[in-house]
């Protein structure tokens, strides 16, 4: 895989987990920070699976120019 490519796969799956404390009290609560991704979008994680996982499959390959998809935030994560 080319270093570019995954360089921006890794920022979907590297989004910081940050702990917010609730008034000093512990446990806080665990927050990722899925805004971070390349679209602002927790949809960015949802949109990888879906192509991981055709790939895995064979239903896309390389050289590939078109996937049909949902409508919405997921369809623009897949074209980022």
């Amino acid at each position: 895989m080319l270093p570019e490519i995954n360089s921006y796969l890794n920022q979907i799956r590297t989004t910081p987990l940050v702990e917010v404390s609730l008034g000093g009290r512990k446990p806080g609560i665990w927050r990722k920070l899925e805004y971070l991704n390349p679209s602002g979008s927790p949809k960015d994680r949802i949109a990888l699976h879906i192509l991981e996982k055709a790939w895995r499959r064979g239903l896309i390959c390389s050289g590939g120019s078109r996937l049909p998809g949902p409508d919405g935030a997921v369809f623009l994560s897949q074209g980022l």
